[in-house]
């Protein structure tokens, strides 16, 4: 019996392992390039829409750890109350999550622009 034999299918020797490791470079620096273009389209942002983000943030924690928290409380505290409340955060958060897409959505035009010059 051969030695390649012994060998599982996936493995295809150097050479598989070399355009393996490739593919994984060119996916990494693909990844790399489209993070630093958001970046940099945040960058052209004004303090502004910087701060608004952030206020918009800090509310939105607030809400969920201060206030939505006295549900539960006020009810009682028994499992039923906390079910309830994490039911109400997770359609709270959604609700936050669409809220920020809509106000603070990136421009991806300016992004993909960015990311082709990276190249």
């Amino acid at each position: 019996m051969r030695p390649d034999e012994d060998r599982p299918d996936w493995v295809e020797g150097s050479e598989g392992r070399r355009s393996a490791l490739v593919r994984v470079i060119d996916r990494s620096a693909d990844r790399r390039r489209k993070r630093v273009a958001g970046i940099l389209a945040q960058e052209a942002e004004s303090w502004s829409h910087l701060l608004k983000r952030t206020f918009f943030l800090i509310l939105c924690i607030l809400f969920d750890g201060l206030i939505l928290t006295e549900i539960p409380e006020r009810l009682g505290g028994k499992l039923g109350d906390w079910i309830f409340y994490f039911i109400l955060l997770f359609f709270v958060i959604r609700w936050q999550v669409s809220m920020y897409d809509k106000w603070f959505k990136q421009d991806k035009e300016l992004a993909q622009m960015i990311a082709e010059r990276l190249r």
